[in-house]
């Protein structure tokens, strides 16, 4: 009796807070309220626990949720229960006096019926054995975070879906059931890499940045230069022996004639073009060879199709892997 006048001032509270002219958002959630307090009162728990939920998920009002919490409860989603009472006693704390007392003591019941089932709620722990950066983790459908692995948390009794997905597509399955009060800790394994494709290689390929082979004119450039430079080089030396003999018929040790001191100047400007023209060559030839011999060279279409892979047998066909649903 006192669950039916419970649910019966819920009933009342979201008629009170309702407004006079509902929009058409609030008009659904009565209507799925009414619904669901109607299923739930015949015990029809499967239909009327929904309904309520798609009434307060379109409009939270206090005494939905009130009412969600005690069809949770009697449904025995008691960690849904729990969680419904705690969002009602937090939107009564911040209600006016006036609206407290039109509660007829519904915080109370929800106080009391909060203590009875924490010790009835399930606690699920799940850990993942070297999961890879990139894994997600699935409970039921609800991604979990880092910080939500390696804890226990609350579930409802029943059967749970835990899912591991890979950045590569694979994909591990494992259900647990939870009794009420049941404490439970459960290591998923990581399933194994998928096998890739040739279509999925042949894409990876393509992806990466490919060198142009270009062509090798640079290289035939700098081997130019260097021909010239080694060829300027051996005519300044030339030109500076030449002067030698024009050296020995005018100077006598450090002094020297008009034409003496005329072939020296000559002799030194041809050495140091010499000098510089061999360098020059040197730098252009040895350039112009390493410019050849690291040139890029262009990757034939076969290669991406040749290219042995893992995983696949002869006739095309995937091969299985172990832990991949």
């Amino acid at each position: 009796m006192r669950g039916f006048s419970s649910v019966a001032a819920g009933c009342l509270l979201w008629s009170v807070t309702a407004s006079a002219q509902p929009s058409d958002q609030e008009a659904i959630a009565a209507a799925q309220f009414d619904r669901g307090l109607a299923a739930m009162n015949e015990g029809n728990y499967d239909v009327g626990c929904p309904a309520l939920t798609e009434s307060v998920r379109l409009d939270p009002r206090a005494g939905a949720i009130f009412t969600l919490a005690e069809c949770e409860a009697r449904w025995g989603h008691v960690a849904s229960a729990d969680a419904h009472y705690d969002d009602y006693l937090a939107r009564f704390a911040r209600m006016t006096t006036e609206m407290q007392r039109q509660q007829r003591g519904r915080e109370r019941i929800a106080e009391q019926k909060r203590a009875e089932l924490r010790a009835q709620i399930p606690q699920l722990q799940i850990r993942v054995g070297g999961a890879p950066s990139g894994a997600v983790v699935k409970r039921d459908g609800i991604v979990l975070g880092l910080p939500s692995l390696g804890v226990s948390l609350p579930v409802d009794p029943g059967v749970h879906v835990l899912v591991v997905e890979m950045p590569d597509g694979g994909r591990s399955e494992q259900r647990v059931t939870l009794a009420l009060g049941a404490r439970r800790e459960i290591v998923l394994d990581v399933p194994a890499p998928l096998p890739r494709t040739a279509s999925a290689v042949a894409a990876e390929r393509a992806a990466e940045p490919t060198p142009r082979p270009g062509t090798p004119w640079l290289a035939f450039g700098a081997l130019g230069i260097g021909v010239v430079g080694v060829g300027v080089g051996i005519v300044g030396g030339v030109a500076a022996l030449s002067s030698k003999s024009t050296l020995d018929e005018h100077c006598q040790g450090a002094i020297c004639d008009h034409d003496g001191k005329t072939a020296a100047d000559s002799a030194k400007s041809s050495a140091l073009v010499s000098t510089i023209g061999f360098a020059v060559g040197a730098v252009g030839l040895a350039s112009g060879v390493l410019l050849l011999l690291t040139r890029p060279r262009a990757r034939s279409a076969a290669a991406l199709v040749t290219t042995p892979l893992v995983g696949i047998d002869p006739h095309g066909a995937t091969l299985g892997a172990k832990g991949v649903f």
